[in-house]
């Protein structure tokens, strides 16, 4: 039969572990909150949660380290996107608009030589030539203009679903909730 989490983990913590192994990335994941209270928060919600079989005492740090060690550049980049700093509530929207011309002259000359021949003739016989001259440059020009409109957007909405997106991407718990369901069964 498989143990529980707080068979394993009640002295050695997940959160403990991750500390002990990364603890730079620990402490800026997890905005400096200490090892020791997200075991608490970790034991709260997963005690009696019940391991995977192969689990047991000897190799349950090591479980945890290969988990995180596998996720935390995912994990990192994660944390790059939703810390990014910016306002939501002066946020802008732009219009770009292109106009421009393309001009194009030409500089050719044209011989056409006209001939005639009857049915029974085996000579061509020279009738008319006529020549034809067009003036000007084989040149392709192009003016480009780009006019940019910034104006600001709707701040309210902004803030609205600046508020959505971090309730919906809580990194702290997605991490917490990665490694559990690692090393926990998921129906139980």
């Amino acid at each position: 039969m498989s143990k529980a989490y707080k068979d394993i983990y009640s002295e050695n913590g997940i959160a403990n572990i991750f500390n002990a192994n990364y603890s730079t990335d620990f402490n800026t994941l997890f905005g400096g909150n200490s090892a020791a209270a997200v075991d608490g928060f970790i034991m709260h919600r997963y005690a009696n949660k019940p391991l995977t079989p192969n689990i047991d005492e000897t190799n349950a740090a090591a479980v945890v380290i290969s988990v995180i060690a596998v996720r935390l550049d995912v994990w990192r980049k994660m944390y790059a996107a939703l810390s990014a700093q910016y306002n939501a509530a002066n946020s802008l929207n732009e219009t770009r608009t292109k106009t421009g011309t393309l001009q194009r002259s030409e500089n050719s000359t044209n011989t056409n030589v006209n001939a005639e021949k009857a049915f029974n003739d085996t000579e061509f016989v020279s009738d008319t030539q006529n020549t034809q001259t067009n003036s000007g440059l084989n040149t392709d020009s192009y003016n480009l203009t780009e006019t940019v409109t910034a104006t600001n957007g709707n701040a309210a909405e902004s803030v609205k679903n600046e508020i959505a997106l971090r309730q919906r991407n809580n990194l702290q718990i997605a991490i917490i909730d990665a490694i559990i369901n690692e090393i926990t069964l998921l129906i139980y």
